[in-house]
């Protein structure tokens, strides 16, 4: 195949990204990301992550308000990566939240898999 540069594609390959469910077997997504670059992927990163600040400065940590917070921010990055999936239930935030709060490994490999096909070019576990 040849490579001609300045041709970038809408999604990257859609691809399986696999996960251990909670019951022990292995789950997986077709997943379709949207193309970035390194660099557009770490806007990205600034865009949805970067004014997190550190809340536990004094006082108690209130663990609840944490994930909770995480699991809002996760799914606002998961509505910017994906394009596609091959789930019956719709990609929307709700969906992801309740992905995320189920199946925590699920969005931590989708976000890990979409990390490393903007940034090390790597499709798939």
């Amino acid at each position: 195949m040849a490579i001609k540069l300045g041709q970038r594609p809408k999604t990257f390959k859609p691809f399986s990204v696999k996960f251990p469910m909670p019951d022990g077997e292995t789950g997986v997504i077709q997943a379709t990301y949207k193309y970035r670059t390194r660099v557009e992927f770490g806007k990205l990163m600034n865009e949805v992550f970067g004014g997190v600040e550190d809340k536990a400065t004094e006082g108690k940590v209130d663990f609840e308000k944490i994930f909770e917070s995480m699991g809002d921010k996760n799914a606002d990055y998961l509505l910017e990566c994906l394009d596609a999936w091959d789930l019956t239930e719709p990609l929307t935030k709700q969906t992801l939240l309740q992905l995320s709060s189920e199946i925590p490994a699920a969005s931590v490999a989708l976000m890990t898999s979409y990390r490393e096909a903007c940034v090390d070019g790597k499709l798939g576990n």
